[in-house]
C-alpha cells in the first residue's frame, strides 16, 4: 500500500506544471533597465528614448510613434508594476531580452511590452509596444465558465473523467488476486496516449498524437497572469485492461486457483471412482 500511494504522489506531481516566474528569468539589472526606459514615457523625455532606440530605425517615423506610445500612458501614478512576462536568449555576442509590465492605474490597465538586446556596443531596444486594457491580465485569465461554450464543458468533463478512469483501472489491478505483471500494469494504466490541449482564455486548440501523459490529464499555467492550458489523453492503457479483464478475467481466476481446484475433486476418504472407503482400506 506504502508503494501504491507513492506511485500516486508521483504522478499527480507530474500531471500539472508551473513555468519559472518571469521575474526570475532575467537578470534583475536587465529588468531595471526596462523599468528605467518606459518611465521616459509618461515624462515624455523622448531624447532619452531615442538614446537607446536602435540606430537603422528611421528617425522620422520614430518621433511620432514614440509620442503614440507616451498618449497611452495615463497620466495618473501607477499604483503598481509587475512583470508578468519576460523571455532571455542567448547568442554568440548578444543577449536578446523580451520583458512584458502591467501597470495598474487607478481606473485603467496598461500592458507594455518591449524587446531589446545587450551587444558589445551597449543596449539597443528593438521594439515597444503597449495595450491600455479595462482590468488585469489575472481577471481576464481566470478560470471561469461564464461566457464559456458548450466544448469548454466537454473538454473539462473530460480531463475530469480520464483521471478517474485511469484511477478505476488501478484499483482493478490491485484488486485482482494472482494477476501477472501487477506493476507493468499498475503503470500501463496511469498512462494516456495522444495529448489535446485547450486555452481556456483564448479557446486554441492544440493536438498531438505522438505523446504519452502520466494520469492522462492536467493544467499548465506559467504565472498567476498567464492563460490557464488544460490537457487530456486518450486513457489508452486502461482500456486495454478493462477489455483484457472482460475478455480473459477467467484466465487470471484459473491461475489463482491453481491445481487447488483439481485436489478439491478427491477428498480424504474417496478414490476416483467415487468409492467410500474407511480409515482400514475397507470398502462399503
Amino acid at each position: 500500500m506504502k508503494r501504491l500511494l507513492l506511485l500516486l504522489v508521483l504522478v499527480l506531481a507530474a500531471a500539472c506544471s508551473r513555468a519559472q516566474p518571469p521575474d526570475k528569468v532575467v537578470s534583475k539589472e536587465d529588468l531595471d533597465f526596462a523599468q528605467q526606459f518606459l518611465s521616459y514615457f509618461p515624462t515624455r523625455d523622448f531624447a532619452a528614448i531615442e538614446q537607446s532606440m536602435d540606430p537603422a530605425m528611421n528617425r522620422t517615423q520614430l518621433r511620432p510613434r514614440l509620442e503614440q506610445i507616451a498618449k497611452a500612458f495615463p497620466p495618473d501614478t501607477p499604483r503598481s508594476v509587475k512583470v508578468v512576462g519576460a523571455q532571455r536568449r542567448e547568442g554568440v555576442t548578444t543577449t536578446a531580452i523580451d520583458v512584458t509590465f502591467e501597470y495598474e492605474f487607478p481606473s485603467s490597465w496598461l500592458l507594455a511590452q518591449m524587446s531589446f538586446q545587450r551587444t558589445p556596443a551597449g543596449v539597443i531596444v528593438r521594439t515597444i509596444n503597449v495595450k491600455p486594457m479595462p482590468q488585469s491580465l489575472a481577471y481576464q485569465n481566470r478560470f471561469t465558465f461564464a461566457g464559456k461554450g458548450v466544448w469548454h464543458y466537454v473538454f473539462f468533463a473530460a480531463v475530469v473523467l480520464v483521471p478517474a478512469v485511469m484511477g478505476l483501472a488501478l484499483f482493478h489491478v490491485f484488486g485482482t488476486p494472482h494477476l501477472p505483471m501487477r506493476w507493468l500494469w499498475a503503470l500501463v494504466v496511469l498512462v494516456g496516449v495522444g495529448e489535446a490541449s485547450l486555452n481556456w482564455t483564448t479557446n486554441q486548440i492544440n493536438v498531438s498524437a505522438m505523446s504519452l501523459r502520466l494520469l492522462g490529464s492536467g493544467y499548465v499555467r506559467a504565472n498567476p497572469w498567464a492563460p490557464l492550458v488544460l490537457t487530456t489523453s486518450v486513457p489508452l492503457g486502461a482500456i486495454l485492461f478493462f477489455i483484457k479483464r472482460a475478455t480473459g478475467f477467467g484466465d487470471w481466476e484459473d491461475e489463482e486457483m491453481g491445481d487447488g481446484r483439481g485436489g478439491m475433486g478427491e477428498g480424504q476418504g474417496t478414490r476416483g471412482n467415487g468409492e467410500a472407503i474407511d480409515p482400514e482400506g475397507r470398502r462399503e
